[in-house]
């Protein structure tokens, strides 16, 4: 035979098994209600660091050019192109460092491999897509011919030279 226990046992036993089942289910809430709060005051100070750390940043660059005039077109391309491709032709970096859109691309010593028979003529219609064009050159040394592309960009207020290659020989 079973002893069993009065009822009143059964009841305060069922009472505190649910006691504790509320009591972690409280603590629970508490918690997220806490770590919630914290969440979004961490969020508030990390967008105050934010936002001014952008403000401080004077050095940030934009992937466009600056505002200035909209890029010229065609004729303002091939002129450009015309005074680049006489730089080269007179083997003189002044001018052509002038017209680059990073002058410290130019070097004194870039024609040191040209022939004196070495001349370039503009050789067709520039094309012209956004903020960049592209300039078709003849590259002419003696009999021989070859073709090449001259790239300008536009900086916001004029066309730079950006490149200019030839395909081989």
């Amino acid at each position: 035979m079973t002893t069993r226990q009065p009822a009143s046992s059964d009841r305060v036993a069922a009472m505190v098994a649910w006691g504790a089942i509320a009591s972690a289910a409280a603590l629970v809430v508490v918690m997220l209600v806490m770590a919630r709060d914290d969440d979004s005051g961490r969020d508030a100070t990390a967008s105050q660091r934010t936002t001014s750390a952008l403000a401080d940043n004077t050095s940030f660059q934009p992937s466009t050019p600056p505002r200035g005039p909209e890029p010229g077109g065609e004729p303002q391309v091939r002129a450009a192109a015309d005074d680049i491709l006489t730089a080269y032709n007179e083997r003189d970096s002044a001018p052509l460092r002038a017209w680059a859109c990073d002058r410290t691309t130019v070097t004194d010593d870039l024609f040191a491999g040209f022939s004196e028979t070495v001349s370039f003529t503009r050789h067709g219609a520039p094309t012209i897509v956004g903020f960049t064009a592209e300039v078709p050159f003849v590259v002419s040394d003696d009999d021989r011919q070859r073709t090449g592309a001259m790239r300008l960009r536009w900086d916001g207020n004029r066309w730079c030279f950006v490149t200019a290659v030839s395909e081989r020989a």
